[in-house]
C-alpha cells in the first residue's frame, strides 16, 4: 500500500522531480487514483483535457501552468505531439468520443 508523505511541492523543484522519477510511486497512484492515461511508446500520456477533467479546472489552467513551468516540465519529460507523431497518438483515440466514455457502434 502506498503511503504519501505529503509534501509542499508547490515549493521544490527537487522533491516533485524525485516523485516524477519514481516509477514505483507513479504505478502506485495510477491505481490508487484510478487515473489512467493512454499507453503510447511505453509511458502513460494525457491530454490537456484529461488533466483539466482530473482536477477539475478549466483548460486555461492548464495551459497557463505549461506556460509557467515549461522549462521545468520539458526537463522531467513533458513532450508536446504535433504532425506524425499527433497522429499516431490519435489513431488508437480514434473510436473516443468523449474524454472518458468509450462510444459503441
Amino acid at each position: 500500500m502506498l503511503i504519501l508523505y505529503m509534501k509542499d511541492l508547490s515549493n521544490s523543484s527537487l522533491d516533485r522531480k524525485n516523485i516524477l522519477n519514481n516509477n514505483v510511486a507513479l504505478q502506485e497512484l495510477y491505481e490508487v487514483l484510478d487515473f489512467s492515461g493512454v499507453l503510447f511508446e511505453r509511458k502513460y500520456r494525457y491530454t490537456k483535457q484529461q488533466i483539466a477533467y482530473f482536477f477539475q479546472v478549466d483548460i486555461r489552467t492548464i495551459n497557463r501552468l505549461l506556460e509557467t513551468y515549461r522549462d521545468e516540465l520539458d526537463q522531467s519529460g513533458h513532450e508536446l505531439f504535433t504532425g506524425t507523431k499527433l497522429k499516431q497518438f490519435k489513431d488508437p483515440l480514434s473510436q473516443l468520443k468523449d474524454i472518458n466514455v468509450l462510444q459503441l457502434r
